[in-house]
């Protein structure tokens, strides 16, 4: 009798949670992604038309293999899936990933590690990992998931509704009261990241308004500036050519618009900047070609330096701007300081050894970074000028080309680049202007 009742309970109890181990889950792989893009998922998935399906294998997926290939540490993306319940109940939902995760529930947040918590406690991760309730409706359910990538051999992620919550049970109380993580029995603790203290700065290139489409580059560029406004970034670089056609009354619109921004801007000397005659003129808008500032942030310095004049050699003004940029990063060597240098045009577009050309530096100067990125703390290089976008790291720098929002040859997406800087890393993730 025992067995048969034992058995009864079983089987009841496995009927009660099955409804949540075999959920058809939806993911998207786009670098692009943000947190909010989690919270609005099920709620407008239109945007998601390219979203693969899945399904939790005993509460643990691969999301390299579901994508088909390994993608790069802080690669994002979002999943989400649809729950019907009986009636208004709370569960437990336990959750663990490699790194960072958001988990929203009916488009409210249930569970962060993108603040103050640890981003995994353990490797695999397992859903026991982070333990928080949620509240599901009588009804149709969304729960989606932001995930961020993290180092390890495999993209995993780990997910499941648990049991439910029970608010006469003692060690259910906590629950309702304070919504804390849960970390599994000897998990060893990684050091915490606080991603509110991250240093970010936006990187864009060639607005270029009248290269082809006036109206339309000029709409893309108030559109742009708007998303920075509402952004985490706290300075922006713009690495040259403002305007098509340089002169004082193509300036004076740009200034404009650009006086809308509510973050500190570094201006980068393009070719269309500095052309014949406009030297002068760029320098009375926006003041010198080259120089150094420090970012609005502890430990980061960045360099403008005018790579017109390593195109088109100018011996006098050539020289004071190596001698300044050799001070600057010995002063940055001697003080702590990591440096961003930002140019208009790149080192190199696909090989170190490319011929010269239009497009990249001359030999004799790509050696000489090479040297000096050796030497210095340098992090990054930013650049634009191709109007393609792209990224290598080379000798432990990031040379970052950015998305533009005037023409791009290689048909990616207008838009820009949100360089992340923290601890001896630094990383970026594409903002589309649409």
């Amino acid at each position: 009798m025992k067995t048969a009742f034992l058995s009864l309970f079983l089987f009841l109890t496995t009927m009660c949670f099955a409804q949540f181990d075999n959920i058809n889950w939806k993911i998207r792989f786009d670098d692009s992604l943000m947190p909010e893009d989690a919270r609005s998922a099920p709620l407008s998935q239109c945007a998601f038309d390219d979203a693969r399906t899945f399904a939790f294998s005993e509460r643990q997926a691969e999301l390299d293999q579901i994508n088909g290939s390994r993608l790069q540490v802080y690669s994002h993306a979002v999943a989400f899936c649809t729950l019907n319940v009986e009636k208004d109940c709370d569960y437990l939902a336990g959750m663990g990933a490699d790194w960072w995760f958001q988990c929203y529930v009916n488009g409210e947040l249930a569970k962060s590690t993108l603040e103050d918590d640890h981003g995994n406690v353990s490797y695999p991760p397992s859903a026991k990992d982070f333990v928080f309730p949620i509240r599901l409706h009588e009804g149709e359910n969304h729960i989606a998931l932001y995930l961020e990538r993290g180092g390890g051999d495999k993209w995993l992620v780990a997910f499941g509704i648990q049991r439910k919550l029970n608010p006469t049970d003692e060690s259910d109380r906590q629950y309702y009261s304070i919504p804390t993580l849960t970390v599994a029995a000897g998990a060893k603790h990684r050091k915490p990241y606080v991603r509110r203290n991250r240093n970010v700065i936006a990187q864009l290139a060639d607005p270029q308004i009248g290269f082809k489409d006036y109206d339309g580059e000029l709409s893309r560029f108030r559109k742009e500036i708007d998303i920075i406004n509402e952004s985490d970034c706290k300075a922006v670089v713009i690495c040259g050519d403002m305007m098509h056609l340089t002169t004082r009354e193509s300036l004076t619109v740009f200034q404009k618009e650009l006086s809308r921004l509510k973050r500190p801007v570094f201006m980068v000397a393009g070719n269309h900047d500095v052309g014949q005659d406009s030297r002068e003129l760029f320098q009375e808008f926006f003041g010198p070609t080259y120089y150094a500032a420090d970012l609005p942030f502890d430990g980061y310095r960045l360099v403008v330096v005018d790579t017109n004049l390593w195109q088109a050699p100018n011996p006098e003004e050539n020289a004071k701007m190596d001698a300044m940029l050799l001070k600057e990063l010995e002063a940055a060597k001697v003080a702590g300081k990591k440096v961003v240098i930002a140019g208009h045009c790149p080192l190199f577009q696909e090989d170190e050894d490319e011929d010269e050309a239009y497009y990249n530096l001359p030999m004799e100067k790509r050696e000489w970074l090479k040297e000096l990125f050796g030497k210095y703390p340098v992090v990054a290089y930013l650049a634009g000028h191709s109007h393609t976008a792209f990224t290598v790291l080379w000798h432990g720098v990031l040379l970052s080309n950015a998305e533009t929002t005037s023409v791009a040859f290689d048909k990616i997406n207008y838009g820009f680049r949100r360089i992340v800087l923290f601890g001896d890393s630094v990383y970026f993730n594409t903002i589309p202007v649409k």
